[in-house]
């Protein structure tokens, strides 16, 4: 992830703060896989493009990756979304760990999207290639500020093992505008571009 920081009048306790969340950057195995994923789930568009890089001499690698010298970016994708810039990295090098980390192992996350009818998002999932649901599909939500009747949340995951939840929650509740403020002010159903963001 990418930040950019600036000294101000009222500095936190670290002394500087974050303006604002540049791009979320991860590695993935086949870049060609997630960048159609993300194009088709979030209507993300390809914005930038970098090929291969390496440095095994002069150990950059090592000293800015924390990764093996001889490590090899086969490429790297900027996507943009209206919601989020996601940053994609087809990397190698020996002994890397190659499985994507469950949800809930060290270092595991997920991306959740609200979505507006998630009977239509289920439609949707089932449509798509190589994602799969996870339990039952459609459950009421249990946890979190949106808990509530007609919340919903759906969990799903690639054939390449990135989780995704969608989650429908009732906008009114003083909860969630407690939590999400007003991030909905850029609508999903709004964008022009396809899958969760038609929704």
């Amino acid at each position: 992830m990418s930040m950019r920081f600036r000294a101000t009048e009222d500095p936190t306790p670290s002394g500087v703060a974050v303006l604002g969340v540049q791009d979320l950057a991860f590695a993935v195995a086949d870049i060609e896989q997630a960048t159609e994923f993300f194009a088709s789930f979030f209507g993300a568009e390809v914005i930038a493009e970098s090929g291969s890089v390496s440095d095994a001499r002069r150990s950059s690698m090592r000293e800015f990756g924390n990764v093996d010298v001889r490590a090899v970016i086969r490429s790297s994708r900027l996507l943009r979304t209206p919601f989020l810039n996601l940053k994609l990295i087809e990397a190698t090098y020996p002994g890397q760990r190659t499985l994507w980390p469950m949800m809930l192992d060290i270092g595991g996350w997920h991306l959740a999207g609200y979505v507006d009818d998630m009977d239509e998002a289920l439609d949707f999932v089932a449509s798509a290639r190589d994602v799969y649901v996870l339990g039952p599909g459609k459950k009421p939500t249990t946890n979190g500020p949106e808990v509530g009747e007609g919340s919903y949340a759906c969990h799903c995951m690639t054939s390449w093992g990135f989780h995704l939840v969608s989650s429908r929650w009732v906008r009114s509740s003083r909860a969630t505008q407690l939590r999400y403020g007003s991030h909905r002010a850029l609508s999903w159903a709004s964008w022009p571009g396809p899958g969760l963001s038609r929704w």
